[in-house]
């Protein structure tokens, strides 16, 4: 059966956006509406307007920078839901019920294999789409600053065990993500798209 491109990135585009909203929306009901600073609940908003746009740039550029964390939260959850135990962390539903749970994994997953999936549909080759991620990544870090106390996307603080604390965690975290993750993804993808 063949997939009909443009209605795939359009549907897309309106269910990772209708998926977000969704899930902030149980998050704030149950009182975890501070977690709407964590990329993985805000980047599917922008995610899915950069596809209803056929934004490339956009696309890649958050996806590169959400894609390790994400990859990580998946496997991570997916562990502990099997195996009882999350072996990036702790529990990753710590205090949230069936109906946060579910939006939670929907989340993350669809996200991912969605934002995955339209980049080859949207097939455009665009080198410098890390700038993108790398904006919207300054711009979480404000928020971060702004509440140190929340520790958003682990920018002041390792969210994982096995990764020690030292001095200037914050700058070399931000600095190993781009130059470790962020720009060989977008690079790697790149290799892929047709010129």
């Amino acid at each position: 059966m063949k997939i009909d491109r443009e209605k795939f990135l359009n549907f897309s585009g309106l269910f990772l956006i209708s998926l977000a909203i969704f899930n902030l929306y149980f998050k704030i009901y149950y009182g975890f509406g501070h977690e709407i600073l964590w990329l993985c609940n805000n980047a599917p908003i922008f995610i899915g307007i950069g596809l209803l746009l056929r934004n490339q740039k956009m696309v890649l550029g958050i996806f590169a920078l959400l894609f390790a964390g994400s990859l990580g939260w998946n496997l991570g959850a997916a562990s502990f839901l099997i195996f009882g135990e999350n072996f990036l962390g702790d529990n990753p539903f710590k205090g949230m019920n069936l109906i946060l749970i579910i939006g939670t994994i929907l989340n993350h997953f669809l996200t991912f294999l969605i934002s995955f999936v339209s980049i080859f549909l949207i097939n455009k080759k665009e080198k410098f789409a890390w700038v993108y991620g790398l904006a919207y990544g300054l711009i979480l870090v404000g928020f971060a600053l702004i509440f140190p106390e929340r520790n958003y996307n682990c920018i002041l603080d390792p969210c994982t065990s096995f990764i020690p604390n030292f001095k200037f965690y914050p700058i070399i975290y931000m600095i190993s993500h781009l130059i470790l993750f962020m720009m060989p993804f977008n690079w790697l993808i790149n290799k892929f798209m047709r010129k």
